[in-house]
């Protein structure tokens, strides 16, 4: 009897999980264009900037957002697992970010007494913006508990891509153009996901009972988890480097006698360096764990905030952009494998979506206090304020999860 192939029985001829195959397909595609759509996202600063605000009242404004932004996306999240939905709810933010950002270039030639409505609309946009992509994440995560071979990194890849090829193309289209393409760009690329999500069946939840009330499902298990806690204040500092970077950065370039246009160069530099560090992340993951190079990235990060506050050209700007791609590499797989190991069964979404906050409030403080800093202090200042409070953080975290791990191992004894 001839033995059969293992085409034949689930796997491919590198011995590869067909159904595995397949889900990195669907959430790479899935990735591509988030990461085409999210890039028009980085330039919403310098759009406001663009309309004459100085840097207090656009971090103001972002800081603003980012406050929405902190609890929107923790609202879609109890709202999908109560569901047992992904699809849906991106399709909702979806369509009302058609709704309410692609208008955005009309809305600032409207003036109410002397504020012009497009920050109103900056703002109102954020309510939508973080939560399908904190979905999909939530998805991907589902997915993985069942099918352990599936790589986020791998994944995120794509993303980060497509994401650096948006930013290089909106700093082309921006300079010969003017700011509103990116607006057009982000409703073209959302119509496209949604049509792309037709292709897929919705995620499948880890337990198949459907809660009767919110209070049913108990998300105070996330609170009580004592990594997460220290994970979210870890982050919080640990995340303003990379806000940082489309806020600040364009008056760092006009300090060294540069084009803000080239910020999306810069951006893009960053996700391309984070693509190599993605591929082999799942190796790094998997022999440091998570704990150890979320250490690791962090500690990248924070030295290219030391380089920026002594940065004098625009190659030396170009080349930390690169380290903080190596820095971002690492830390984005890992922050998602070490929320899903501490998630509580059927809360996936709900705690991705919590701990995903943390760059809402680290843009809260970024924008709000970093547009007085600038303003008061100077770019330079700024960057030296940010090395000390990530620093700090990740000493922080060290200690804290050093200390739990023992008491746990002591208590498991």
């Amino acid at each position: 009897m001839k033995k059969k192939k293992n085409t034949e029985i689930g796997f491919n001829k590198r011995g590869q999980s067909l159904v595995v195959v397949g889900y990195h397909k669907q959430f790479s595609l899935i990735q591509l264009f988030f990461g085409l759509m999210n890039g028009a996202l980085m330039f919403n600063a310098a759009f406001l900037k663009s309309c004459g605000l100085n840097a207090t009242q656009v971090g103001g404004f972002i800081s603003i957002a980012s406050l929405i932004g902190m609890f929107a996306p923790m609202v879609w999240g109890m709202v999908s697992d109560k569901y047992k939905t992904v699809k849906r709810i991106v399709y909702i933010c979806l369509c009302c970010m058609l709704v309410v950002y692609l208008p955005i270039p009309f809305y600032s030639k409207l003036v109410v007494g002397s504020l012009s409505l497009a920050p109103v609309f900056i703002i109102a946009q954020a309510a939508f913006s973080g939560a399908p992509e904190a979905m999909i994440t939530a998805w991907i995560m589902q997915t993985q508990r069942q099918h352990p071979e599936i790589q986020y990194g791998f994944i995120r890849m794509f993303f980060t891509g497509a994401f650096a090829l948006s930013n290089f193309m909106y700093m082309f289209i921006i300079e010969k153009t003017s700011y509103n393409a990116i607006f057009i760009g982000y409703a073209t690329f959302a119509l496209l996901i949604m049509l792309l999500l037709t292709r897929y069946p919705d995620a499948k939840p880890s337990d198949t009972g459907r809660p009767k009330s919110f209070k049913d499902m108990h998300v105070e298990r996330i609170f009580k988890n004592r990594f997460l806690i220290i994970y979210v204040i870890f982050m919080v500092f640990a995340c303003i480097p990379t806000s940082s970077l489309g806020l600040f950065t364009p008056y760092l370039i006009e300090s060294i006698g540069g084009n803000a246009s080239l910020l999306g160069g810069m951006i893009a530099l960053r996700s391309v360096c984070a693509v190599p560090m993605l591929y082999f992340s799942n190796r790094f993951v998997r022999k440091l764990g998570p704990r150890n190079t979320l250490l690791i990235g962090s500690s990248l990060l924070c030295i290219s905030q030391v380089v920026f506050a002594f940065c004098r050209t625009m190659p030396q700007a170009f080349a930390n952009c690169a380290l903080m791609g190596v820095g971002l590499g690492i830390m984005m797989p890992s922050e998602v494998s070490f929320v899903n190991e501490q998630a509580p069964d059927g809360l996936i979404a709900t705690c991705q979506t919590v701990c995903g906050t943390v760059y809402s409030i680290a843009g809260i403080l970024c924008s709000f206090l970093g547009g007085i800093v600038v303003d008061s202090l100077g770019i330079r200042n700024y960057y030296q304020i940010v090395v000390c409070l990530t620093a700090a953080a990740i000493l922080f975290f060290f200690i804290s999860t050093l200390i739990l791990m023992k008491k746990q191992k002591a208590h498991q004894a």
